[in-house]
């Protein structure tokens, strides 16, 4: 009571002090307030009990001063996060800027603001399209930065409601936003807090899926430059293939088989061409899908640059194939773009010829090297020990090939054999494991059909009449062809209505030339030709058209012939050739001409692509393909069953038709039925009995002539 009492006096002498005035008339304090002299007096329970600070009280302002500090801090710290956010989340989607026209009306402070947000807007995109830019652990480093402010912000509010420590509120909302596993926001107490948990989870949604849009994005696209990357390929002795054009899938599939049968090509196939690299992966994809299995790798790039090529690895490579690039149609025709394509090969040869980081390239080789069991053998001995092949050239030491040799020519112990073979086994499984022993039945004695071939004469070829539908660009050249082998009193008729050259007309002693100037697809036009009862149709589609309607153009030929051969009563009908682009075309003419007469289709694609293949597989067959298709020398003929066959004869092996052949120094390598099927160097004892229209398939010189028949009608005799 003494102590209020005195409180009580001492705040009314204060009080009253206070109202008083001072000797000058002034009233130098408030009515609540006195000097800091007269309070620096006072003791502080008396200051702390005229403010009317109770101990309650003093604490209730004391968490309220701490919690406006941490809700300021966190607000701060929030509109920073949340500005990095918006940032990162904009990503270039904010619209760019545009200028604007102020109304009359409007205030020089509204345009100022909006250019400020436009100006605050720009530099948010620009930021987040730097930071988008940057690798994955920089994004994954920013968001984690901005979840900073996030997470003291909410582990405020937590602590707030549920009066846990700092410590333990930070923690328990960094698991929510975060949903790390066994973080659970269902066991708060009271309401307040669950609410808070349950709001701080449903925000660890959007932050949580930000960061695994960021890390799954990344991955994607990865994965996509994996997929579409030009990175270098580091493969060695492996096949480089360099350019596209249409021979490139027929290639492949060649390619496929010949590892499938185990020829080689057991190294993974690298493709160079200036096309999308995902291009290049679907279509080699679809039309390799019905062939058997080869890894094929493409990039991107020019053949004639030095860089693409080290990215191939070419020069570690086994073998490097170079194909014509394709080219537009009107280039085709221009002599400046045709050179340039030319020069452009030329100079990838001369990069892959020339050193490189150091190491000096090396051409594509495949040597095989020579059986002992073969060395010093004469030709008419080693041709006999393949049962499943057909020898038909010796190389020499120094790389002089023989087309059709002797049979004293004698096989080189660094020497070389051609053989034809269905694949490299038949050759090692002829050579090592039959140590080259073919039975006794399947090849006779050497010089036993001597008296049999002299029953069977050679006899001149009769005239020829052949019929030539179309004219394009490659008929001369066919046309300088046929002259060269035609028998004596062929004929030739060209069915154009387009000019040909003069030249192309005049034929020789041999052969005359006729031409009709119609069209050629016109079923009269055929009539007037009397094409019925040609030899032989040679079918030339326009060249000026693209490949479908070539084929069209072809197919509706065939179909006429077909309609007038099945009209007249023939003994032999005419023999078709015809240049097609596909499969699938062969296989209509072949089901339009199907038991009608015989038809051969040339798939020029095909036909390039597999001479390519022997080529990449052995570099030494180029020279024998040049043998083949020079007009001098040794060449391929379809000669009578008559000329090997005697009427006393019934079923053959062919290794008897091989010795018959040996007799005129010719080899036999195939047999053509009068249906039009082909077999192959069959196995030596696989039996024919041939009849009218058998053929057999020989290497041998020119024969037609009289000076050639009189000849070898004397080695024979």
């Amino acid at each position: 009571p003494r102590v209020r009492q005195s409180a009580r006096v001492r705040r009314g002498a204060i009080t009253q002090a206070s109202t008083q005035p001072d000797a000058q008339g002034d009233n130098p304090l408030s009515k609540h307030e006195c000097s800091s002299e007269q309070r620096r007096r006072l003791p502080d329970d008396i200051i702390r009990v005229m403010r009317g600070d109770t101990a309650r009280e003093r604490q209730t302002h004391s968490h309220a001063r701490v919690l406006r500090g941490s809700v300021r801090a966190g607000r701060i710290a929030a509109v920073t996060g949340a500005c990095v956010v918006a940032g990162a989340l904009a990503s270039g989607l904010a619209p760019t800027p545009k200028a604007r026209v102020a109304n009359a009306g409007t205030s020089s402070f509204s345009s100022s603001r909006h250019a400020q947000r436009e100006m605050v807007g720009s530099n948010l995109t620009y930021l987040a399209q730097r930071v988008f830019g940057w690798p994955l652990y920089g994004k994954v480093f920013v968001i984690m930065c901005a979840m900073v402010p996030l997470v003291l912000v909410a582990a405020a509010a937590y602590k707030f409601v549920s009066e846990e420590e700092w410590g333990s509120a930070i923690a328990k909302t960094f698991f929510w936003l975060n949903d790390v596993p066994g973080a659970d926001s269902t066991g708060e107490e009271h309401w307040r807090s669950t609410v808070v948990a349950q709001l701080i989870v449903f925000c660890g949604m959007f932050t949580f899926a930000i960061l695994i849009g960021v890390v799954s994005d990344e991955i994607a696209s990865k994965v996509d430059e994996v997929k579409t990357g030009n990175s270098k390929v580091y493969e060695k002795n492996h096949t480089v293939i360099v350019n596209w054009n249409d021979q490139l899938i027929p290639l492949l599939k060649q390619m496929a088989v010949a590892k499938d049968e185990g020829s080689g090509f057991q190294r993974p196939i690298v493709l160079l061409a200036n096309k999308e690299k995902e291009w290049m992966d679907e279509t080699i994809a679809d039309e390799l899908a019905d062939v058997p299995p080869i890894t094929i790798v493409t990039r991107q790039g020019e053949a004639y640059n030095a860089e693409d090529l080290d990215r191939v690895n070419a020069w570690s490579a086994e073998r490097v194939v170079v194909l014509h690039p394709d080219i537009d149609e009107d280039e085709k025709h221009d002599k400046d773009a045709l050179e340039r394509v030319e020069s452009n090969k030329a100079t990838a040869v001369l990069n892959l010829r020339s050193e490189v980081n150091g190491l000096q390239s090396r051409a594509p080789d495949i040597i095989v090297q020579m059986p002992k069991t073969l060395a010093g053998k004469s030709f008419k001995d080693a041709w006999r020990m393949f049962s499943n092949g057909t020898m038909v050239g010796l190389m020499g030491e120094d790389g002089k090939l023989i087309l059709g040799p002797r049979d004293d020519d004698v096989v080189n112990s660094k020497g070389e054999v051609l053989v034809i073979a269905d694949n490299l086994a038949c050759i090692v499984r002829d050579i090592e494991k039959k140590k080259g022993i073919v039975p006794e039945r399947s090849i006779p004695e050497k010089g036993s059909q001597h008296m049999v071939m002299n029953q069977c004469p050679i006899k001149l070829p009769h005239s020829k009449k052949i019929v030539m539908l179309g004219w394009n660009e490659e008929s001369e050249q066919c046309i300088d062809d046929i002259l060269a082998l035609a028998p004596p009193g062929s004929q030739i008729t060209i069915i154009s209505e387009g000019d040909v050259p003069k030249q192309s007309l005049v034929g020789n002693q041999h052969c005359k030339i006729k031409h009709i100037r119609e069209d050629a697809r016109k079923r009269s036009s055929m009539e007037k030709a009397q094409i019925a009862g040609a030899e032989a149709v040679v079918i030339m589609s326009p060249s000026d058209s693209g490949a479908k309607q070539s084929d069209s153009y072809s197919l509706s030929s065939i179909m006429q012939v077909a309609y007038l051969v099945k009209g007249a009563d023939l003994k032999q009908t005419p023999h078709i050739v015809v240049e097609l682009s596909d499969e699938v075309a062969q296989q209509v003419a072949e089901a339009v001409y199907e038991g009608i007469g015989t038809i051969d289709v040339v798939l020029r694609d095909n036909l390039i692509s597999g001479a390519l293949l022997q080529v990449s597989a052995n570099t030494k067959l180029a020279g024998l393909f040049d043998f083949l298709l020079e007009k001098d020398g040794k060449e391929l003929y379809m000669r009578p069953y008559d000329e090997f066959v005697t009427s006393n004869d019934g079923e053959l092996t062919w290794g008897t038709l091989c010795e018959r052949a040996r007799e005129r120094e010719e080899i036999a390598i195939g047999v053509v039925r009068a249906g039009g099927e082909f077999s192959m160097s069959p196995s030596k004892s696989s039996t024919f009995k041939l009849s009218i229209g058998d053929k057999i398939v020989v290497l041998a010189e020119d024969w037609w002539d009289a000076k050639s028949v009189n000849v070898k009608a004397q080695t024979a005799f």
